[in-house]
C-alpha cells in the first residue's frame, strides 16, 4: 500500500461510516492532510455539509453530528468545544498516539456526554504523491503504523541525528509491541534513515523538471502554489496536465503547455448565434472548462518560473554549473567562475552555490579554491564560514559520488546518480556497508527485502523524488518498491 493509499483508505472508511449529513471538524494539520487527499467534490459525496476548523468558533448547529479528525496539538480547542458543544454528538479520531492524560482531559471536558467514539488512525504524515511523504522524524512511528509494517531498520552510523532518531523510534516500538505486531508473509520491509549531510551536492543543483522547478522558482508548499496572490492546488487527482508533465524537463513541458493552449483554441468555438456552434459548446462544455482551467493555471505558473529564472540570471549561469559537473577542467572553470563573481547583476546566493559545487567537484585543488574564495570573501565575509563548514561536511561522506580523478560525471536528468539512488542500488544487491549503515537488531544484510522506506533527516529535493518514482516504474524482477520521506522539501536557496 502506498503512503497516499494508506491515508485515503482510513479516511474513506471514516467518512463512509454514516450516510447522515455531518460536519467535518478539522485543525490546521488535518486540513492540509484532507486537501492533499480529496477534492471538494469528493468530500461532498460523503454527505459532508460543512468543514470547520476547530479553533474557529462558529454557530451552533444542534441537528448535525460532528466527525472530528484532529492532531493532538488541538487538545485544548477540543476541550473548549466539548464544554460548549455546537453539535449533536462527536466522533473523534486522532491522527497519532493519544496519551492517558489526554483521554482523561477529554473525559473531564465531556460534561454533556456527547463523545460517542474515539480512536487513533495514524495518518499524521503528508502524502504529496503516491510514493513520497513529508513528516518530522519523531513521527516515523506514525508512518509505520499507518502503513501497518514493522520493518528491519538501518541508519547512517556517523550521524548523531540518525542515531537519536532511531533510538527514539526503537524505544516507541519496544514499548508498544502490540501495535507493531503485523504478521505478513514474505520478505520484510526496510526503513533506512540517512542524514542530508551525506549528500549536500544534489540540493545545490538547479532542477530541470516541471514539479521541481515549481518548488524552486515559485512560492510552493506541499502541492500549493501561489502566483500573483492566487492560490493554485496541483494534484494528480484532477489535473491531467500536471500528472503527465510533472517529471518532464523544461523543454518538453514548455512545449506541452503550448499544446494545451492550441487544444483550447481548437475545442472552443468562436462566438456566434449559430445553432451548431451552441450545440458544440454544450457537448464539449466539461472538456472546455477543464482545459481552460489547465491553461490558466499552468501558463501563469510557467510565466512565474520564467520570471524568477530571469531575475536570478539562471540562463547566464546554468551553463557553467553543468560544465563543472560534466567536465574535468578546473583551471577553465575557475576562470569562468571568477567572471561570474565580479558580475554585480548576479546575486551572491548564486555565486556561493556555484562555489560550493566547485568545491565539491574539485576538492583537493586548493590553488583554485583559494583563488575563488579570495574574491568571494570580498563580496561577503560571512560566506567564509559557509565554505569552511561545507568542506568539513563533504569530507565525512560515507559513499563518495565518484572516485578521483572525476571523469564522466553527468548532470541531474542525465546519468548523474544522487546518493539516494546509490544507496538504493547497494541495498538491492546487498552490498551496503554494514559498518557505515548498521542495523538495529541482529541482521547481517543477507535478508531479502520486500520494500524500502528511505527517510532523509534535513530535507529532500523533488529531483530526488523523480528518481524514486522512476525506480518504482522499472520493469524488473529485481525491483524493490521504495518510498521517499523527509521532514521538508528543499530548494537550492534553503540548502
Amino acid at each position: 500500500m502506498s503512503v497516499f493509499d494508506s491515508i485515503k483508505h482510513r479516511l474513506d472508511k471514516l467518512l463512509s461510516e454514516s450516510k447522515d449529513n455531518k460536519i467535518l471538524l478539522l485543525d490546521d494539520i488535518t486540513i492540509n492532510i484532507i486537501e492533499l487527499t480529496y477534492t471538494t467534490d469528493q468530500i461532498v459525496k460523503y454527505n459532508i455539509t460543512i468543514i470547520r476548523n476547530i479553533k474557529n468558533k462558529g454557530e451552533k448547529i444542534p441537528h448535525l453530528k460532528a466527525l472530528a479528525i484532529l492532531s493532538i496539538d488541538s487538545i485544548n480547542f477540543l476541550q473548549a468545544e466539548l464544554k460548549d458543544p455546537k453539535f449533536a454528538e462527536y466522533k473523534i479520531h486522532f491522527i497519532e498516539r493519544v496519551e492517558k492524560i489526554h483521554i482523561k482531559q477529554i473525559a473531564e471536558s465531556d460534561k454533556f456526554k456527547l463523545v460517542k467514539d474515539m480512536s487513533e488512525i495514524y495518518i499524521n504524515y503528508k502524502a504529496i504523491d503516491t510514493d513520497i511523504a513529508i513528516l518530522p522524524e519523531y513521527n516515523l512511528y506514525n508512518l509505520l503504523l499507518g502503513l501497518r509494517i514493522s520493518p528491519i531498520i538501518r541508519y547512517q552510523g556517523n550521524s548523531i541525528k540518525c542515531k537519536e532518531t532511531i533510538d527514539e523510534l526503537d524505544k516507541i516500538i519496544s514499548s508498544n509491541r502490540e501495535l507493531f505486531s503485523f504478521l505478513r508473509p514474505g520478505p520484510k520491509p526496510l526503513l533506512i534513515v540517512i542524514d542530508r549531510n551525506e549528500d549536500l551536492l544534489t540540493p545545490l543543483l538547479i532542477p530541470d523538471t516541471y514539479q521541481a522547478m515549481i518548488s524552486e522558482f515559485c512560492e510552493y508548499n506541499l502541492n500549493r502554489v501561489v502566483v500573483d496572490k492566487k492560490d493554485h492546488v496541483l494534484s494528480c487527482m484532477y489535473d491531467d496536465f500536471y500528472k503527465k508533465n510533472r517529471f518532464e524537463d523544461y523543454e518538453i513541458f514548455t512545449r506541452n503547455i503550448g499544446n494545451i493552449i492550441k487544444e483550447y483554441k481548437e475545442i472552443t468555438p468562436k462566438a456566434g448565434n449559430d445553432i451548431k456552434q451552441m450545440s458544440k459548446i454544450i457537448d464539449n462544455f466539461q472538456r472546455i472548462q477543464t482545459v481552460s482551467n489547465d491553461v490558466k493555471r499552468h501558463v501563469s505558473i510557467m510565466e512565474e518560473i520564467n520570471k524568477n529564472m530571469g531575475e536570478r540570471k539562471i540562463f547566464d549561469i546554468i551553463g557553467i554549473e553543468r560544465e563543472i559537473l560534466s567536465e574535468q577542467n578546473p583551471s577553465e572553470h575557475c576562470v569562468k567562475l571568477l567572471k561570474i563573481f565580479v558580475n554585480t547583476e548576479i546575486d551572491n546566493r548564486e555565486k556561493i552555490r556555484l562555489m560550493l559545487i566547485f568545491c565539491y567537484k574539485y576538492r583537493g585543488y586548493d590553488k583554485y579554491i583559494k583563488e575563488l574564495t579570495k574574491i568571494l570573501y570580498k563580496l561577503d565575509r560571512t560566506l567564509e564560514e559557509t565554505v569552511k563548514k561545507f568542506m568539513i561536511e563533504i569530507e565525512n561522506e560515507n559513499i563518495p559520488l565518484y572516485s578521483k580523478p572525476i571523469m564522466g560525471f553527468k548532470i541531474v536528468g542525465e546519468k548523474y546518480k544522487s546518493k539516494i539512488e546509490r544507496i538504493y542500488e547497494l541495498i538491492n544487491i546487498k552490498k551496503l556497508n554494514l559498518d557505515l549503515f548498521p542495523f538495529v537488531g541482529k541482521y547481517d544484510g543477507s535478508e531479502n527485502i520486500g520494500s524500502i522506506i528511505i527517510y532523509v533527516i534535513g530535507g529532500i529535493t523533488l529531483t530526488e523524488y523523480k528518481i524514486i518514482n522512476s525506480l518504482n516504474k522499472l520493469d524488473s524482477d529485481k525491483k524493490i518498491a521504495v518510498t521517499l520521506c523527509s521532514d521538508k522539501i528543499l530548494t537550492t536557496t534553503q540548502i
